[in-house]
C-alpha cells in the first residue's frame, strides 16, 4: 500500500457561542483525545463492517451517502462504546468524546457546547 501525506485545513464549529478560552481548550482537547480515538477506532472498522453485512440504504435515506441510517446507528452505537472507555480514562478539562449521527468523533463540555471539525485537504505529498 503506498503510504502518502495529505495536510488539511480544520474548520471548527462550536454548537453555541462561547468564550475565547473555552474555544481553545475544546480545540485542544479534541485533538489530543481525537488522536486516542482514532488509533483505538480504526482497529475494529474492519470487523464491524463484516458483522453488519452489506450496507444497501433505501433512496429516501438522509444518511444513504454515508451508508445509510441503520448503518450509520450500529458503527455510532459500537463507536459509543469504546469512545466511553476513553473518556473515562483520559478526557479531563471538562471535555468528553462522542460520535455524531454519522459516526464522526465530537467533543462537548459540560456547558453543553459540542464541537464539531470538517476538514478541507488542501495539500498532497508522495
Amino acid at each position: 500500500m503506498e503510504e502518502r501525506k495529505i495536510l488539511f485545513k480544520a474548520y471548527f464549529n462550536f454548537s453555541k457561542k462561547v468564550m475565547p478560552w473555552t474555544k481553545k481548550r475544546m480545540k485542544s482537547e479534541y485533538f489530543r483525545l481525537r488522536n486516542i480515538a482514532v488509533k483505538e477506532l480504526n482497529k475494529h472498522f474492519e470487523k464491524w463492517n463484516e458483522e453488519f453485512g452489506p450496507v444497501s440504504p433505501k433512496e429516501n435515506d438522509p444518511l444513504k451517502e454515508y451508508g445509510g441510517s441503520e448503518y450509520c446507528n450500529f458503527i455510532r452505537k459500537k463507536e459509543r462504546l469504546i469512545l466511553s472507555r476513553i473518556n473515562s480514562k483520559e478526557a479531563k478539562r471538562g471535555v468528553f468524546l462522542d460520535a455524531d449521527e454519522i459516526g464522526d468523533i465530537i467533543v462537548e463540555d459540560w456547558n453543553g457546547c459540542v464541537l464539531t471539525v470538517d476538514f478541507e485537504p488542501i495539500k498532497e505529498e508522495p
